[in-house]
This record gives structure tokens, sequence and C-alpha cells, in this order.
């Protein structure tokens, strides 16, 4: 037990003792360590790097070739001293704000006043201009203006006063307040500082510019005519509601009469329809009976023909008789008279009356036989 503790001891006074320092290889890294330290000392002081962030550009300038380099990733960017140099611009958005009496900087400059056409004075209270450098026109930019932002000292300060002046003072004081024309200075005027700033590889993005103010008068005067224009407005808008409703109800009239023309038009034709089948129907009834009056006017036709045939054939027959009559009259007339006055009196019923009740009559008298044999046979003796 005792050995092994004192051999558990002496195991952990060995590791307790440092080991051996080699001097050799110590004399070795000492000239490496001494050559980074002199390099980080030199970088440090000399300036051989910069640090660009993602809010600016950097141009790397080349001395000796005259070659510039635009750098637009943000991060650390090491350059030779002497030989090579690092530029550094911003490419935010700047303000160049115009208001106040007195200029207090670069991008603050006392207000814009604006004589109008018509000789009368008008200005904004703060009018506002934001603008940045193109990042592609960053070395034309520095060879231009300089570095830092001596860009921001010449262009804009120099350009932005008198194209507002220009513009705005197209117009009479009465033109500016009207919205219109005001928005057409604007446009015009902005279009112009784009035109003008874009050479120097600058880029305008937006102008701000507020209501123009004017003499208290004056002033007093546009509000009226404010008032003015909000009564006129309000009775456009009254006027048109009213209009609105008028042709709301013209509308709704024109639909109800367009409904009652519809229905009377159904109504007709259903009359129209009702008449057409109407007549249709007559037409069929009179063709029915015109064709059954044809028919039963070609049966009586038939059956008169019919009869005047028979009439026809009876009648020659008659004639014929007579004709052989006629014929034996011319040569036995008396004779066929008498046998004409036997078949007559054979015919007739005779009443003899005697005038005296004479059981044996000596002599009998017949009287008005002849006369009535004539009349039967016509006349003929």
């Amino acid at each position: 037990m005792a050995e092994n503790y004192l051999r558990r001891l002496d195991i952990s006074i060995t590791r307790l003792n440092p080991p051996e320092i080699n001097l050799d290889g110590v004399r070795r890294i000492i000239p490496f360590f001494i050559i980074v330290i002199g390099l980080i000392f030199l970088v440090i002081n000399l300036r051989m790097y910069r640090e660009i962030s993602a809010e600016q550009v950097g141009i790397k300038v080349n001395y000796l070739s005259g070659n510039q380099e635009i750098i637009t990733q943000p991060g650390i960017k090491f350059h030779l001293p002497i030989v090579q140099e690092i530029f550094i611009l911003d490419k935010t958005p700047n303000k160049f704000v115009m208001e106040g009496a007195y200029d207090l900087g670069a991008n603050r400059v006392q207000k814009l006043t604006v004589r109008a056409m018509d000789g009368s004075n008008f200005w904004f209270d703060s009018l506002e201009i934001q603008y940045r450098i193109l990042p592609a026109e960053a070395g034309h930019v520095l060879n231009e203006s300089g570095p830092g932002d001596e860009f921001k000292q010449f262009w804009i300060r120099s350009l932005a006063r008198s194209v507002l002046r220009d513009e705005f003072g197209r117009f009479s004081v009465a033109e500016v307040t009207d919205p219109t024309k005001y928005g057409v200075a604007i446009e015009a005027a902005q279009r112009r500082l784009e035109e003008m700033l874009q050479p120097h590889g600058l880029k305008l993005v937006q102008l701000i510019c507020p209501k123009p103010k004017f003499d208290a008068a004056y002033e007093k005067a546009i509000e009226q005519r404010k008032v003015a224009n909000q009564e006129v407005e309000r009775l456009k808008a009254q006027r048109e509601k009213l209009t609105n409703a008028r042709n709301t109800e013209l509308a709704s009239v024109n639909r109800e009469k367009e409904v009652a023309k519809q229905e009377l038009t159904g109504d007709l034709e259903s009359a129209r329809l009702a008449a057409e089948q109407a007549q249709i129907k007559g037409e069929k009834t009179a063709d029915a009976y015109q064709i059954e009056r044809i028919n039963a006017a070609a049966a009586v036709l038939r059956e008169a023909e019919i009869q005047a045939k028979g009439f026809n054939v009876k009648y020659r027959n008659e004639i014929d008789g007579l004709r052989k009559e006629i014929g034996a009259y011319a040569t036995d007339g008396r004779g066929i008279v008498w046998r004409e006055y036997a078949r007559k009196i054979a015919e007739m019923k005779i009443d003899v009356v005697p005038y005296q009740q004479d059981p044996a009559p000596d002599r009998l008298e017949i009287e008005g036989v002849f006369d009535r044999l004539n009349q039967s046979a016509g006349g003929a003796k």
C-alpha cells in the first residue's frame, strides 16, 4: 500500500515538472516573429489598407500606370504605398436643403426665393433635393471634384438654385398656385437637374418641393380663393350628385317604360299570333267550305248533266213521236182524230140523266160532249 502510494506520488511530481526548452528552435523562430511584427508595423503606419463599408465606393489609383479600379464590394482592401492609393467616396443619398436665411454648410443653404413672371416674389420655406453619386462613375467624380466630400461643394449647389428659379419663374404668382402649373414646373426642374448632374457622375434621386409662400395680403387672398374654390367644388359635387340622382331616376323610368314596352310588345305579339292562327284557321275553314261547295256544285252539275242528258233523250223521243204523229196526221188525219176522240171518250166518265123517267126511251141526246173532246184534243176537228 505504502509503495503504491509513493509510486503514484512520484508520477504526479514528474508531471508537474516543466519540460525542457529547445533553445535552437526558439532562435530560429525569433527572426520570423520580428519580420511579421515589422510588416504589421509598416502596414499600420504607412496605411497600406483601407476599409470600405457597404455605403461607400472605393477608387484604387495606380500612379505609375494611371489606371483606376472601382471597388464596390465592402471589406478591407490593400494597396502599395507611394505607388497606389485608395480613395473612398460616399455613395449614399445626400440631402441638399434650401431653408433659412443663411448658409450653414455645403448641403444646407439659404431658402429659395423666386421672382415670378409678373414681377412678384414668392419663396419656399424648406426645399429638399436628394442626390447621390453613380458608383460606376466614381473615378470621374474623383477626377473632376476631388476626394472625400468635395463633390458636394460644387455641382448641386451651383445648379439647383438657378434651375429652380428658371422653371418656377416662367409662371405668374396666380399660375404657381395652380397645382397643374406647379407640377409642370417641378417636373421640368427635375428633368433639367437630372440632365445637368449626369455628366458629373451624379444622379438626382428626388426633388421634394413644398407649396410656395407669399406676402401676408396675398396669402389671405389665396386662402379666400381656396375657400371659394372649395365652395365651387362642393357645388360641383352637389350638382354631380343631383345629376347622378336624375340619371338614376331617368334610368329607372326608362327601365319601367322598357318593361311596359316589352309587355305591350309581348301582348301585341301574342295578339298577332292569335290573329294569324285565327286567319289560318279561317282560311282553312274557308278552303274546306270552298272545296265542299265546289264538290257539291260539281255533284249538282253532274246530276244536272245526267238529268239534261235524260231530258234530251226523253224529249228527243217525244219529238220523234210527235214527228211520227204529225206524219200520221198528214196521211190519215181524220182517222187519227177520231181514234184520239175515242181514246179520250174511253177515259171519260159520262153521267147520263134522262129528261123523263121513261123505262123504254125512244131517243138518247148527248150535249156538250164533243166540245169537251175538242178542248181535250187541243182543238182538233
